[in-house]
């Protein structure tokens, strides 16, 4: 089984939720009782602490008989951390959809080492004989994601047994996922007569994307967006200010932004004179 890549886990992390909210919508308004939630979130838990461990085979306790064969076969992550985030249930709490934000390391082309991200996991889960597994439901023909309607690869036909790891996944390729967030310019120049500069982040994703400023402005310039969710096929702009030259210390001088869920990163260089930090 391969190792999906940064395109595919992106694709997927958007796609669970959607299918597991199609199950039931009259239960997700419904707050599941302290007991059955206790215990799904115990199992849950130690599901995810065999992944941190590197404990894999511990974690095949948890997984529900049906679905063994497609765990056996995935590619098992080992993470670092783990938060459970959300839980949505239905049928009666009988399944849920379970949402937790792991720590891992993403190797990124153009990178030498591997750069530590938090990557969100859906997880299905369901009760056999009062007790909670984990377990992969057989995957509808196509999917509505920020990507546009995706169906299953075609080596993965409907109802194959390689499509039940839900690994294997047409989806936008990592040229075309750096495609899918652009920005207008990279640098601008301030000075006391030009003491501002606008550049702007579009969204080429069908769907929603955030944009974020990411880390501290350099002292003596500010940087602010006029938005940070951006639908699509829309912008935001960021706007670049010189405050005070005298604070600029050594450049070049630094904004980041970061957008997300393509965890992209534009960054723009800010120039300034030297003559102007007299």
């Amino acid at each position: 089984m391969k190792e999906m890549d940064f395109a595919r886990f992106v694709l997927l992390a958007s796609l669970l939720p959607l299918a597991g909210l199609a199950q039931a919508p009259t239960d997700l308004f419904q707050k599941a009782p302290p007991e059955i939630d206790q215990a799904l979130r115990e199992r849950v838990t130690a599901f995810l602490q065999a992944h941190v461990d590197g404990k894999f085979r511990l974690a095949d306790q948890y997984v529900a008989e049906d679905s063994k064969d497609a765990f056996f076969e995935a590619h098992k992550r080992r993470y670092r951390d783990f938060e459970i985030a959300k839980i949505t249930y239905s049928n009666e709490y009988t399944k849920a959809v379970v949402l937790a934000v792991c720590g891992t390391e993403m190797t990124i082309p153009g990178q030498t080492r591997p750069m530590p991200v938090k990557m969100p996991v859906n997880m299905y889960w369901k009760t056999v004989d009062g007790k909670w597994f984990w377990y992969l439901p057989p995957a509808p023909s196509s999917y509505d994601t920020p990507f546009g309607k995706m169906k299953p690869g075609a080596d993965n036909p409907p109802g194959a047994a390689g499509q039940q790891s839900s690994a294997e996944f047409q989806g936008p390729s990592l040229a075309q996922l750096g495609q899918l967030a652009a920005i207008d310019k990279t640098e601008v120049r301030l000075n006391p007569a030009t003491p501002s500069a606008v550049a702007t982040v579009v969204n080429r994703l069908p769907g929603k994307a955030t944009v974020h400023i990411e880390g501290d402005v350099p002292e003596g310039l500010d940087a602010k967006l006029d938005r940070t969710e951006v639908n699509g096929g829309e912008s935001a702009k960021l706007t670049v200010k010189l405050v005070n030259a005298a604070k600029l210390t050594t450049p070049p001088y630094m904004i980041r932004l970061r957008v997300d869920p393509l965890n992209q990163l534009f960054t723009v260089k800010v120039f300034v004179p030297p003559a102007q930090k007299k």
